[in-house]
């Protein structure tokens, strides 16, 4: 193992198989485990409408301003939840023990690069469309999400492409980053990915 690094971020999108890698580094390497989404809720509460606009009118949304809205405005709200939720997470890593693995979709990659400098490393995985949502149809609790919309079947569907575009996004920032990125489409085992993650951040 590589100990050079303090803190090791693997993002991506939803459904890409981030949280099972994440688990597996974290066992293998002895690393502390941040999962980004295990905090959402403590640190929005936090949030101002000064400071966090956007998590601020997030806050008092329904499931129908939520899920209805275009699918282009939702990604847009997500996007910028993620950057005011970003040091919220940078203070929760300067409290816990090191080396550290962080993972989730918050981890964008234009938030994380200017930390890749300072003894860490970061990796993104992102799922293809098709594998995406064949994945989401095997979670059973997916359609609790938006029961309580005027139409459960539109929201389903405006958050799977949601889901794809925040997913192209992840790919074309890393690109013009140079950032590594892998995309999961069923091709490769679950282990080949773990290993391919595992040597982007130097661990093997």
């Amino acid at each position: 193992m590589n100990n050079k690094k303090l803190i090791y971020w693997l993002g991506g999108a939803p459904c890409a198989g981030k949280s099972t890698i994440a688990e597996h580094i974290s066992d293998k390497y002895h690393l502390t485990y941040y999962r980004v989404d295990d905090h959402f809720e403590r640190h929005i509460k936090q949030t101002n409408p000064i400071n966090h606009p956007a998590c601020d009118a997030f806050k008092k949304m329904g499931p129908e301003e939520i899920w209805m809205a275009p699918v282009s405005l939702q990604l847009t709200r997500e996007w910028k939840i993620y950057q005011e939720l970003f040091d919220f997470i940078l203070a929760d890593l300067m409290e816990l023990p090191k080396p550290v693995i962080v993972e989730g979709a918050g981890c964008l990659p234009g938030l994380v690069n200017p930390f890749l400098a300072l003894n860490q490393a970061g990796v993104w995985i992102v799922p293809s469309n098709d594998f995406h949502d064949l994945y989401y149809e095997k979670r059973d609790w997916s359609p609790q999400f938006v029961k309580d919309t005027s139409n459960p079947q539109q929201a389903y569907l405006n958050w799977m492409k949601r889901d794809h575009a925040f997913a192209e996004k992840i790919r074309q920032q890393t690109k013009e980053l140079n950032l590594s990125c892998l995309v999961v489409d069923g091709s490769q085992s679950l282990q080949e990915n773990m290993i391919w993650v595992e040597k982007e951040l130097g661990l093997r």
